[in-house]
């Protein structure tokens, strides 16, 4: 007997490809299986495809539309940051915290503006961590990046 949870996941010939493709990937990986939270995301992943796919979007355009989606759901800014005073907010003891890009500090006593996730540090296990060693100073105009470097003890 089928669930609900695997009905939403067959292949429908008449769906976009898109769809089709993410389908077609879920139940690879067995998904969602009987995980109410995998079925909430595969759900809503489905949800935001649809919508890509209805847009009519081709090779670049898509590819534009995903990276630009991608920056803003993630909170990032999609332009520089230019350290003016309307891209602060007072956080109190002494810190002020860029209302663009929350991982931007200005540090009110010394002037300084630093990003505390401008270095990531990878593990020997392959998982990622931030430390005091992360935060990089910055000057403005300011993208903000990240790099990554092998975690060294």
């Amino acid at each position: 007997m089928k669930t609900n949870n695997e009905e939403k996941i067959e292949v429908d010939t008449t769906e976009s490809n898109l769809i089709t493709h993410a389908k077609k990937e879920f139940k690879h990986l067995g998904w969602p299986g009987e995980c109410e939270m995998q079925k909430m995301m595969c759900d809503g992943v489905l949800d935001l495809l649809q919508v890509l796919s209805n847009q009519g979007h081709s090779g670049s355009s898509g590819g534009y539309a995903i990276n630009l989606f991608q920056t803003l759901a993630k909170y990032e800014p999609i332009g520089s940051l230019n350290g003016t005073d309307d891209e602060w907010n007072d956080v109190g003891v002494g810190m002020l915290q860029n209302n663009r890009c929350s991982r931007v500090f200005k540090d009110l006593k010394s002037g300084r503006v630093y990003d505390i996730e401008g270095k990531v540090f990878e593990t020997e296990s392959g998982s990622y961590l931030t430390n005091h060693n992360s935060k990089v100073y910055i000057d403005f105009p300011y993208t903000p990046t990240t790099e990554y470097v092998k975690y060294s003890k």
